[in-house]
């Protein structure tokens, strides 16, 4: 699993420093530049789900892993920003995620 997410965080480095050089004048964005960018995904992904119960709508599965895939690239940008490797986050990941199992064995 380190070596798929470390794979990741390196190919997201690898694209980011592109834009960097080509798009933004070797200004690169920062971490709320990311962040806004990934709600705004996120935002897309919700416009392509049917969370409207008072409309029919068909849910395109395709569009939607497109916007998770682009959540995802702005998720690793953050990761890279904050200089994690595919270790740092599996460790993190594991103890928030006892957190949240302790949480819900406690009525939280």
């Amino acid at each position: 699993m380190d070596d798929v997410l470390q794979k990741l965080l390196d190919k997201q480095k690898e694209l980011n420093a592109r834009i960097v050089k080509e798009r933004c004048n070797d200004n690169p964005p920062k971490i709320q530049d990311f962040s806004r960018a990934l709600i705004h995904e996120a935002v897309e992904l919700e416009d392509e789900t049917q969370w409207k119960w008072w409309k029919k709508k068909d849910e395109n599965r395709v569009a939607i892993k497109e916007e998770l895939i682009d959540i995802l690239h702005f998720w690793l940008s953050i990761a890279n920003e904050l200089k994690l490797s595919a270790k740092d986050i599996e460790e993190s990941y594991m103890k928030k995620n006892q957190v949240n199992h302790e949480r819900q064995n406690n009525g939280y």
